[in-house]
């Protein structure tokens, strides 16, 4: 889902999944004109609000004073209750590392991770495609090809605890251990959990089970310049809605 324009002010188009958590607010614009809209997220530049079930990129620059500080009130709060939710996604994981978590399938340490740190679980299922799984606010969005990767400048936006879905995943390349040859990963249908973030360097490490085999909580690291095919989205665990 993306935002549209808003015809109270220019906006610019910014990729997410809408939540609930916020109340409708007065947003006053800078030639006064006001509209009444739930919060839904902060960026660098713009605020994201939701307007009769349709989100909208509003560029700060274009709100009123006030509502500029609005923007930055809810944003910071939205943005310590995800920090919280996060660091709990965190100890789960590291605290079931080498043990096998439900299952053993991939998918069960990311519902029991969420579910561990009070999160909301799958928010869907069969989005974008059939058995495609949402894991709360989409906040990246990888996609690989035979000649390009798009979306490497999103990792700036993933953090730990972060939840990953790929699909048709396939990263190959030389090897980056220091030894001779290639390798290669093949994820069709996978989740995971961000453990840490290299944007400048393009390396993602997760937690993940199910991998290769091994039914329980293992360690990864991937360099996401080598996907060739395939996607990864990136969710950003909620709080349940009040």
């Amino acid at each position: 889902m993306k935002p549209h324009i808003l015809c109270l002010v220019l906006a610019a188009t910014v990729a997410l999944h809408v939540q609930d958590g916020y109340a409708q607010q007065s947003w006053t614009a800078s030639d006064g004109r006001v509209t009444m809209a739930k919060f839904i997220e902060l960026t660098e530049d713009f605020v994201v609000i939701e307007k009769d079930g349709t989100p909208f990129a509003v560029p700060l620059a274009k709100l009123a004073p006030e509502s500029t500080e609005l923007a930055k009130k809810l944003g910071a709060e939205a943005a310590a209750v995800e920090a919280d939710l996060g660091a709990k996604v965190m100890r789960f994981c590291q605290s079931h590392l080498g043990k096998k978590v439900g299952e053993g399938h991939c998918a069960a340490l990311a519902s029991k991770s969420l579910a561990a740190a009070g999160a909301t679980g799958m928010a869907r299922k069969h989005s974008p495609g059939p058995e495609d799984y949402v894991w709360g606010r989409e906040v990246a969005l990888i996609e690989g090809g035979p000649k390009y990767v798009k979306g490497l400048e999103m990792l700036v936006r993933v953090k730990p605890g972060d939840m990953i879905q790929f699909r048709g995943a396939r990263l190959e390349g030389p090897r980056h251990d220091g030894r001779r040859g290639t390798y290669w990963y093949r994820f069709d249908h996978h989740s995971a959990v961000v453990e840490g973030v290299d944007a400048a360097q393009g390396i993602l490490k997760v937690f993940h089970q199910n991998s290769g085999g091994r039914q329980f909580v293992i360690q990864d690291t991937f360099h996401l310049a080598d996907l060739v095919k395939g996607w990864l989205r990136f969710y950003r665990p909620q709080a349940p809605k009040q």
